[in-house]
């Protein structure tokens, strides 16, 4: 059987514990079984990949990868962030499970 894969969402701008937090979040996901596409991760390849990244070029990698997950989890404060409430009400329109911490 194929895993579902989750896509975390949650406040990263102004928020200096975010890959931390992230991280944590990936750990608790990996262990009930799913596939994990996360922005900590992700964030890494668009460094390497993009002189100088702007938030678009962040968003952009993001929203690509929750396109092809099952499953939403949203951070606490997600409610705060711009980019979680874009990521939110995208997971609503496409019909994706939310799960909230």
């Amino acid at each position: 059987m194929e895993k579902l894969k989750i896509y975390i969402s949650g406040p990263i701008t102004y928020n200096p514990n975010w890959k931390e937090e992230f991280k944590k979040a990936e750990e608790e996901c990996w262990k009930e079984g799913y596939f994990v596409m996360s922005p900590r991760v992700i964030s890494e390849t668009v460094e390497e990949q993009i002189k100088n990244p702007t938030y678009a070029d962040y968003m952009k990698s993001d929203i690509m990868a929750l396109m092809v997950c099952d499953v939403v989890y949203m951070l606490k404060d997600w409610e705060k962030s711009k980019g979680a409430k874009i990521e939110h009400d995208l997971a609503e329109v496409l019909g994706l499970k939310i799960i909230y911490q």
